[in-house]
């Protein structure tokens, strides 16, 4: 019963990888699968669904959208040092390769437009830091055994 388990957990869990300029190199950014390494929320700067009623409790009106860590996100431009990429829900990320680690990251704060709307950028509680761009590896070939 704990092996079917743990079997069950491991293959749910998936895992994705830093993206690289090493891996950039060598990949057609077509073919590449993105994600973000945790959820992030954007939550309209204005009120944009307004709501009636009192209480210490209703919602203020602000929009949120919500990009999980699985959710795919498909590369839109690009430039010598950057790569945009589209996670839906007119989410738009620009991502600069840092040149240290040659890793591609943004800040993970700051106002972005979606839909011709503000929204800040917010991770947990405190925004702050830097997100990095991560992929899906292609998976290893099954063995029909």
């Amino acid at each position: 019963m704990l092996l079917a388990l743990a079997a069950l957990l491991a293959g749910c869990g998936t895992t994705y990888a830093p993206f690289t300029e090493d891996v950039r190199s060598t990949r057609t950014l077509a073919d590449c699968v993105f994600h973000l390494p945790i959820d992030v929320d954007f939550r309209s700067i204005q009120v944009l669904d307004p709501v009636s009623g009192e209480g210490p409790f209703k919602p203020d009106g602000r929009r949120t959208i919500r990009i999980r860590a699985s959710d795919n996100g498909r590369a839109v431009s690009q430039g010598e040092d950057w790569i945009a990429v589209d996670f839906g829900s007119g989410v738009v990320l620009r991502f600069q390769r840092e040149e240290t680690k040659s890793v591609y990251v943004t800040p993970g704060w700051g106002t972005i437009t979606i839909d011709g709307n503000r929204y800040d950028m917010l991770i947990g509680v405190i925004s702050g830091t830097y997100v990095q761009l991560h992929w899906e590896p292609p998976k290893p070939p099954e063995n029909p055994s």
